[in-house]
């Protein structure tokens, strides 16, 4: 071999080795920078007519293809139970714990006590403004509880909104490394950095949104949802959503909220993985499974509170009683039995009485008009479409007795199906609130009941002042045990009102304790299988550092042989002269 040869070979392979070096140094600088892989340096033995040499090849970053997915998989799941743990926690400490007390059942347990009271204090006004002022706190738990709900789908609904922008932003900065890639690949230049700014990015997007990924064969990610839509080809294909201004329970997906959109498709449906999959979930269904189950509370409270009302009487009776809107005069009523009507002054004596057959009644008109025949009554229909019945004499008022009457096809009493003496109004726990006339009227709350004696005559006591008979059988509402049907995550069960408040406090605070350790098992898969990718494509600086040393001594080695050849150099030339 002659000398230029051997120089030529040993220039190349310090040369070589300087490259080697320069990339482990990177390794160990970069060595606690997330996201980084590290790098090695190849050797390529290049052959000539005279011999070989060595050169720096690519720099070939060190991954797992197996453990990258797994880590995509489970950023996915973890970005949607945070998210879902987050709101469930929010929605727990707002509707209090059974243990507490401050739940949804303490003000229905103070509402039950101002009953019994009433029911021994017939005639106290203070006692009858307590019920009232008990039964309104019973509102206001139930309008917060079923506001907080609103409220955080609300927020779900903006936050969709945040995390569509934030995928969008993800998808064009994959697009344009995408095309960094293949710029520097096309020039024969080393992307390995822009190929770990691609993972972690990849990373983020699959934590907002559930994907699948694979790589072309030019090196080219290529990006779909859960659902096989593309969201990265040859180019970005972004979300598109627009947030609602308002959310209450009557709103919905589909409907009045906007759906998650691709190429003009909509696609909420598939979207399961990731902060968004979470959102959604949340907004159209989890929330409104716990809105179920708060209106179902106050479902019951109305009905079967208003049922045991229009079975009583006020002392002293109003001047008119007037129900529900939204009836029309041609309207078919199915009735059957009788109801009572009476006229009777401040005392509770009788002025006029009628029993009415409702059997031959067909409309609702029919059941004004017979209402109406009673002497000394006005009864018809308001221009809302209400059932109202008044005293001629505005000094005498108004007072039922639903006897058997049975109407419509639950078969309610004849004031109760009308709407005639309600305490509540509304029908789930968004609306709930007093009737419009018993609100600031504790005068109007109904203790006793009119007397259903065949023999009760005008000139007999009709209604009085120590009857406590309708506030005991409303207290008595609290402790019977009633059929409810299967409600968001809640079974059919029989339970009271109380029991059932309970109920939706602690299954409400259940779910949130399942997200929760949701999200533990979730943070713990995810940081499991990041630490083994991490330990596998990650740098050990113990090891790069080992790596140095070599490379350095192969340095001094090569430079050593440099040193000698150059010396033979000399002695040649030195010979020549």
């Amino acid at each position: 071999m002659s000398l230029d040869i051997a120089l030529s070979t040993a220039s190349s392979a310090l040369r070589t080795v300087e490259a080697q070096v320069s990339v482990t140094s990177d390794n160990v600088n970069n060595a606690d920078r997330a996201g980084y892989t590290r790098k090695v340096q190849q050797v390529e033995t290049v052959g000539t007519d005279t011999g070989a040499s060595l050169r720096a090849g690519e720099i070939d970053r060190i991954v797992n293809a197996f453990l990258a997915d797994a880590v995509i998989a489970e950023s996915s799941t973890l970005g949607k139970s945070r998210v879902t743990a987050d709101y469930l926690d929010q929605l727990a400490g707002a509707l209090g714990n059974t243990a507490s007390g401050a739940n949804l059942a303490t003000p229905l347990g103070h509402l039950e006590s101002s009953l019994q009271t009433l029911g021994v204090s017939a005639d106290s006004n203070a006692a009858k403004a307590d019920v009232l002022t008990s039964a309104q706190a019973s509102v206001d738990a139930l309008n917060a509880q079923s506001g907080t709900v609103q409220e955080l789908r609300r927020q779900a609904d903006q936050d969709i909104a945040g995390t569509v922008d934030e995928i969008n932003a993800s998808l064009e900065r994959l697009d344009d490394l995408n095309q960094q890639i293949a710029d520097l690949q096309t020039k024969g230049l080393p992307a390995a950095e822009l190929e770990d700014q691609r993972d972690a990015e990849l990373e983020a997007l699959a934590a907002n949104i559930g994907v699948q990924s694979f790589y072309t064969d030019d090196n080219r990610l290529q990006i779909y949802t859960d659902g096989g839509e593309p969201l990265l080809n040859s180019s970005a294909h972004t979300l598109s959503f627009s947030t609602s201004g308002k959310v209450t329970g009557e709103t919905s997906y589909p409907g009045q909220l906007s759906g998650v959109t691709v190429n003009g498709k909509d696609i909420t449906g598939s979207i399961d993985g990731g902060r968004l999959g979470g959102l959604i979930e949340l907004r159209d269904e989890t929330l409104v499974e716990e809105q179920d189950k708060l209106d179902t509370l106050a479902g019951a409270l109305i009905d079967d509170i208003n049922a045991a009302h229009n079975r009583g009487a006020a002392h002293p009776p109003p001047n008119s009683l007037s129900g529900t809107a939204g009836f029309a005069a041609g309207d078919a009523v199915a009735a059957s039995g009788s109801v009572r009507l009476a006229v009777a002054d401040a005392d509770g004596k009788v002025q006029t009485v009628a029993d009415i057959d409702l059997s031959t009644l067909t409309t609702v008109q029919d059941v004004a008009d017979a209402l109406d025949a009673v002497p000394g009554v006005t009864a018809g229909l308001g221009v809302d479409g209400a059932l109202f019945v008044q005293a001629d004499d505005p000094a005498l008022g108004i007072a039922l007795n639903e006897l058997d009457s049975a109407v419509g096809p639950d078969g309610q009493g004849l004031s109760h199906y009308f709407g005639l003496n309600d305490l509540f109004a509304g029908t789930g726990a968004e609306d709930i609130r007093l009737s419009a006339a018993i609100d600031g009227a504790p005068e109007r709350v109904a203790a006793g009941a009119l007397s259903d004696d065949p023999a009760l005559a005008a000139g007999d006591w009709g209604v009085t002042a120590g009857d406590g008979s309708t506030a005991e059988a409303m207290a008595g509402v609290f402790r019977t045990s009633q059929s409810f049907a299967a409600t968001g995550d809640l079974s059919a069960q029989n339970a009271t009102l109380a029991d059932y408040a309970d109920t939706v406090v602690a299954s409400t605070a259940q779910r949130a304790e399942h997200a929760a350790s949701d999200l533990d098992s979730a943070q713990y898969a995810f940081d499991y299988v990041k630490e083994k990718l991490t330990n596998e494509t990650g740098v050990n600086i113990d090891q790069e550092l080992a790596t140095l040393t070599s490379l350095e001594n192969s340095y001094e080695a090569i430079a050593s042989v440099m040193q000698v050849i150059q010396e033979m150099f000399d002695t040649l030339l030195s010979t020549v002269d």
